[in-house]
């Protein structure tokens, strides 16, 4: 053990140590309360004294208490350190094993006299004055102070009742002080805002107990007794002792400033009792370092002003038109205030560790700043919400490389429980793209409170599990093998320890690119979507399709045209099945092959589609099987996922059930953003009179100009 360091140990009356104790505490009795020797023992045979042991196996400090079982809290009775061990956090140490060991109690309460010095190291260690009472000295006074361990149920409950449908705010000393003078208020008009009659209706400003401690150092009792009044016009926000502790630490890293740490104080109680919003006219307190504050807590830092803002763009918000999902009779759109309670109760997980008024917060924090986040619903046509997907999409955070979904959840209903799964897939994948499309390389989901089905949806789509959620990576690029790995291990160099799997996506793809096996390639790629291997032995098809077909299988923009409803589920479904005839296909496309297909979306003179919507190349998905069959056959093996009828399959074979007919099984669509018209199609295959009527085998060279003009 280092010279500087200590032992805590926890004894009893039998301990070599207790002697020690009552020696340490004797030489010290003008700043401890006055204990007999038999009190020391007695407290020693109940176990409750600990001591900090130096690496000369010397007693250094120790800490007495009692336990107040009728009122369920402890009492710290003495709390002493020897002079030459004073100022290396020894008295921290002791306290936080006091917490560890008492941690089932409400709380620690101590007395100590106002005028000793010890009185400024309480608040370090987490107590917060309650009140102060003449002592027994004469002139004297004591302060009792309280660091809370649990909050009591009905007092958490009551709070929890204040919050309802409001926003929770928390500020600052700086605008507490203010508000209580009225010459402060008229210098500073921006804390004036905040009383603003009509804010009242949406927003609750709150404080955390850590006011008390900057209230207890002023002199006037009237002054201090008028501050502690105005205190009950505000609700205090409860938060544990050692979440506090955890975060400060956490801070200090973060700021690398540690003389402002004390004035932290009140943003780390903020963000223990897991409010969203800290409001504060200081912000150079914290300057530089808020969107590292809010990536590491979730918590804004922002201004009075800021706030009126977010409030009234809230109340003046015009209503966003919903959107149809295309192909099917559901909506989505960003979610509205008066919305609220409906998406709490929908949405709010019942997973231990977040309440309905919590998840309320987090929803209200949110739609207050549209800039920044992008909440969707998914409802049907009655209004009956199914997901829900948050989207935080800042420009200017530190990890600008990444798209976060702070909220991704399943509705706790039938719908939920019917299509949850499948539109959560659905979302993803659409995430995905946005990301990977919006020169973002990772997708990262930070819901702490995921269920079951998300967690299977997102396993499914091989997301990572990392220190702070789970993230996917999406690369936008269409490179070589080489390339790829060179870019997945500069990435995991790069990035940190966090990003470590890319590195081991990087080594299985150079094994991979030395066997060259094109399905194990292609099994890589889904890991990478939408990243295309060039050199992969894939093999590449240009399919053509009708109109009406793609528009039900996966092209949003003819579906758009079209509001034809088709089955939900099928619709919103990435897994998909076209058929064909066996005829006039290629002598590469046989039963088990996988690779990849570039959709040619056919000419329908009888839909009345324009030019530029047919005749060309619109979308690029994954090829996941081949399978012959007769059309009875395959219709019950795929039923669950076309959109065909077996009338259609029949129309296919010709009215032959006896005829095999090709089910062409695929997944992962990529719709282009800029449709390959068919003269350059035939430029790059350098067949001038292609008609495109059937299917079309092009090797890699082919598929990765058209892949590049489509994207």
């Amino acid at each position: 053990m280092h010279k500087n360091e200590v032992k805590l140990e926890i004894i009893d009356a039998q301990s070599p140590y207790l002697e020690a104790v009552i020696a340490l505490g004797d030489s010290n009795k003008k700043t401890l309360s006055f204990f007999p020797k038999g009190a020391f023992q007695d407290h020693a045979s109940r176990r409750q004294i600990i001591v900090a042991i130096d690496s000369n196996k010397k007693c250094v400090g120790y800490l007495l208490y009692g336990k107040a079982e009728t009122c369920d809290r402890i009492t710290l009775k003495h709390l002493c350190v020897a002079e030459s061990h004073r100022g290396m956090g020894i008295a921290k140490k002791l306290v936080d094993l006091l917490k560890e060991e008492t941690k089932e109690y409400s709380g620690i309460g101590l007395t100590c006299r106002t005028d000793y010095e010890v009185t400024e190291m309480w608040p370090k260690l987490g107590f917060v004055w309650s009140h102060d009472k003449k002592a027994r000295t004469l002139g004297k006074t004591n302060a009792f102070w309280w660091l809370e361990n649990k909050q009591l149920p009905l007092v958490y409950a009551a709070t929890q009742k204040q919050l309802e449908k409001t926003l929770c705010v928390v500020i600052d000393k700086n605008i507490f002080f203010e508000l209580a003078s009225p010459e402060k208020l008229d210098k500073n008009a921006d804390s004036k805002l905040l009383l603003t009659d009509w804010l009242q209706a949406d927003v609750t400003i709150c404080l955390v107990d850590e006011i008390f401690n900057d209230i207890r150092p002023i002199k006037s009792e009237q002054d201090k007794k008028n501050l502690r009044k105005l205190t009950e016009n505000f609700i205090i926000i409860p938060s544990e002792s050692s979440k506090v502790d955890s975060v400060l630490c956490d801070l200090k890293q973060i700021t690398k400033d540690h003389s402002v740490l004390f004035s932290l104080r009140h943003l780390a109680k903020c963000i223990a009792s897991e409010s969203r919003l800290f409001i504060t006219n200081q912000l150079q307190l914290v300057e530089g370092v808020t969107e590292k504050i809010y990536e590491k807590f979730k918590v804004s830092i922002i201004t009075p002003q800021e706030l009126i803002i977010k409030i009234d763009y809230l109340r003046q918000k015009p209503s966003y038109q919903p959107a149809s999902i295309a192909g099917t009779n559901l909506i989505e759109k960003s979610v509205q205030a008066s919305e609220i309670d409906l998406l709490v109760d929908s949405f709010y997980s019942s997973i231990e560790g977040q309440s309905k008024s919590e998840f309320q917060q987090l929803l209200l924090r949110y739609i207050t700043e549209p800039a920044r986040f992008e909440c969707n619903v998914v409802s049907d046509k009655h209004n009956t919400p199914i997901t829900l997907c948050i989207y935080d999409t800042n420009k200017n955070k530190s990890h600008e490389y990444e798209l976060e979904i702070p909220v991704l959840r399943i509705a706790d209903n039938i719908l939920g429980k019917k299509l949850g799964n499948t539109l959560i897939r659905h979302i993803l994948l659409k995430a995905t793209s946005r990301s990977a499309f919006n020169n973002k390389m990772f997708t990262r989901i930070t819901d702490c409170f995921l269920n079951d089905f998300v967690k299977i949806a997102i396993q499914e789509d091989n997301f990572t599990t990392v220190t702070n959620g789970l993230i996917k990576v999406n690369l936008a690029v269409a490179e070589t093998a080489q390339k790829l790995s060179e870019r997945l291990n500069f990435l995991a160099s790069d990035l940190g320890e966090e990003y470590y799997f890319c590195h081991q996506l990087a080594t299985g793809l150079k094994e991979l690119a030395s066997t060259m096996d094109g399905k194990l390639m292609l099994k890589m790629e889904r890991y990478l979507w939408p990243a295309k291997i060039i050199d992969a032995p894939i093999p590449n098809f240009i399919i053509p399709i009708k109109p009406t077909w793609a528009r039900e299988l996966f092209d949003y923009d003819l579906a758009n045209k079209y509001l034809l409803y088709n089955t939900t589920e099928l619709a919103i479904n990435r897994e998909a099945v076209f058929y064909k005839s066996t005829k006039g296909g290629s002598q590469h496309l046989k039963p088990g092959v996988s690779g990849r297909i570039l959709w040619y979306v056919s000419q329908d003179n009888d839909r009345g589609y324009s030019e530029h919507e047919v005749k060309c190349i619109r979308a690029c998905s994954i090829l996941d099987d081949v399978v012959f069959g007769k059309p009875k056959d395959l219709y019950q093996r795929f039923k669950n996922l076309g959109i065909y009828t077996l009338k259609d399959l029949m129309d296919i074979a010709r009215n032959d059930e006896n005829q095999d007919i090709m089910a062409l099984k695929f997944s992962e669509t990529e719709v282009f953003e800029n449709p390959i018209q068919l003269d350059k199609v035939r430029q790059i295959l350098q067949k001038d009179s292609e008609t495109m009527q059937s299917l079309r085998y092009i090797n890699i060279n082919a598929f990765h100009r058209i892949y590049s003009l489509g994207r």
